[in-house]
């Protein structure tokens, strides 16, 4: 029984790009390297927590969609139907941040019962906001 490992069969990241959701807290990853696109399906993962599948893949470039994401620091792995890709230590983790573009409205009383709107990407969809 011989094993052959082949150099051109192991998929490498040179590059990871990070595009922040929207509010339906999608995130795209867009990684670039070598040999990323396999016979089968490629996925990426953070942390065996979050999962994703790559929709548009080619020998140099991959790019995946996360959903349902959660603020954290995560370790990235990216597989393909040949096996674990290498990834530079810089490389290695992501993170994913809350992102605020918007607080209306901007004052209310100091006695409070003033509903507030908190905009963004990756906010939950019910939060409980305290002010001091």
């Amino acid at each position: 029984c011989d094993y052959t490992y082949k150099e051109n069969l192991t998929p490498s990241i040179t590059d990871v790009v990070v595009t922040k959701g929207d509010t339906t807290n999608t995130q795209t990853i867009t990684l670039t390297g070598s040999y990323l696109c396999g016979d089968g399906e490629q996925t990426v993962s953070l942390s065996d927590s979050i999962q994703g599948t790559c929709s548009q893949c080619d020998a140099a470039t991959a790019t995946c969609g996360l959903s349902n994401n959660i603020p954290g620091v995560y370790s990235l792995v990216f597989s393909n139907s040949n096996g674990y890709a290498s990834i530079p230590a810089d490389k290695k983790t992501i993170t994913i941040n809350y992102e605020v573009t918007g607080i209306s409205p901007k004052v209310g009383s100091i006695y409070g019962g003033t509903d507030v709107v908190i905009s963004g990407s990756l906010l939950p969809t019910k939060s409980i906001v305290s002010t001091a």
